[in-house]
């Protein structure tokens, strides 16, 4: 089984935490592919990191990223599932865990997006119609907390999530 592990967009907070915690503790027996943020081709027991163009880590060129990259990589290392932790569902790919730790999707607070700048509010509320267009598509929605898994089922009638608290050590 070749499991793909989208980790572009891991640089900080639980999410990077819980990865982390992840490669600590995978077996080398497991074949994985990574995809890891400004990660360098490399093999490290059975894990490989794949190398991106520099150019798809901004955030202008992420549709790009999720609609075209991705699905190359799955084609070419003939992937068998993803487990994403990028920012937004990579479409069409339905053997897919999403971990969801972007609460602009679930927050539809004034606060939140009233004084945001202009450009920066049209990407977010572009990844939000990605995320609302493909949650109910993925295997497992896994999430932080019981508040964030009550936000998905009520705002997308999301089903098969799965809370994984962030350990703490």
């Amino acid at each position: 089984m070749q499991i793909l592990i989208n980790a572009i967009s891991l640089k900080q907070g639980g999410g990077l935490y819980i990865l982390d915690n992840l490669i600590k503790h995978l077996s080398p027996k497991l074949k994985t592919i990574w995809i890891v943020p400004l990660g360098k081709n490399k093999m490290i027991n059975n894990h490989l990191y794949v190398k991106i163009p520099l150019f798809l880590y901004s955030k202008y060129f992420l549709f790009i990223y999720y609609f075209k990259f991705v699905k190359k990589i799955v084609s070419k290392y003939n992937i068998d599932i993803i487990w994403n932790f990028g920012d937004i569902i990579i479409p069409n790919i339905y053997n897919q865990i999403y971990y969801f730790d972007w609460a602009y999707a679930v927050y539809d607070e004034d606060y939140i997006w009233s004084k945001m700048p202009l450009k920066e509010k049209f990407v977010r509320k572009l990844k939000v119609l990605l995320i609302k267009r493909y949650i109910n598509t993925v295997k497992l929605v896994v999430v932080q907390t019981e508040n964030t898994k009550r936000r998905l089922v009520e705002k997308y009638n999301t089903k098969n999530i799965f809370v994984l608290p962030t350990p703490i050590e």
